[in-house]
């Protein structure tokens, strides 16, 4: 069970959806009992300056994430400790013993790790002669051991390999009608052939990622954060 605080917010959202997309149980904690939540996300009405109510909303947890940037320390962090029966460590990931502000630098568990982004790692695949069975065998041989250290790594979201730009269709509205085009948006040398979507920190530690995927692909792949996501 992870517990966010400030999970109705802008901020909020992403690290409230991130974790129940990946089938971990949320709980949210909030002022509203009626507040618009994600699907699968628990709601308990609680206040971070009422002590005695933060108590059963942090029940059960594993980690507690807050998005606040004022974290009172005295009220939140004695609870956590006192329920979680251990002293928490700085958040990482959501399998981890945590309390972590996303903005509060006065706080002894802060981390200047920010809300983990997500950036899309394409990879562009060049029209011509295809790789040789055994070639192509040893490629997808390091591309499956990239993804698994992606994945051991929890930076891992998703990744597809895409079929030949000529089985495309693009679908595009002119006026009140919608048109269908067979082939692809546009007929270029390289075309878009997978990608893979990661969680990074940082756009240092997306570059990181972004150089494994070329050494395991042997093509070019274009680093790009999500503007949201």
């Amino acid at each position: 069970m992870v517990v966010v605080a400030g999970a109705t917010g802008n901020v909020g959202g992403a690290p409230t959806r991130a974790p129940a997309d990946r089938g971990e149980s949320v709980r949210a904690i909030t002022r509203r009992p009626d507040a618009a939540l994600p699907s699968g996300v628990e709601a308990v009405q609680a206040d971070l300056d009422d002590p005695a109510s933060m108590a059963p909303a942090l029940a059960g947890a594993i980690g507690v994430f807050h998005v606040d940037g004022d974290l009172d320390e005295s009220l939140v962090l004695p609870t956590a400790r006192e329920v979680l029966g251990r002293e928490p460590r700085t958040f990482r990931e959501w399998t981890v013993d945590s309390v972590w502000s996303s903005s509060c630098s006065r706080c002894p568990n802060h981390s200047r790790r920010s809300v983990m982004a997500k950036y899309l790692l394409s990879v562009y695949q060049p029209e011509g002669t295809p790789p040789t069975p055994e070639e192509l065998d040893a490629i997808m041989k390091n591309v499956a051991a990239f993804e698994a250290d992606a994945k051991t790594a929890g930076v891992w979201v998703f990744s597809g390999g895409l079929d030949a730009q000529s089985t495309a269709t693009v679908v595009r509205k002119e006026g009140d009608e919608v048109l269908l085009t067979d082939g692809p948006f546009a007929e270029a040398k390289e075309y878009l052939g997978g990608l893979t979507i990661i969680d990074a920190a940082d756009l240092d530690e997306a570059l990181h990622w972004g150089r494994r995927a070329t050494e395991a692909t042997t093509l070019p792949i274009e680093v790009r954060p999500f503007f949201w996501a």
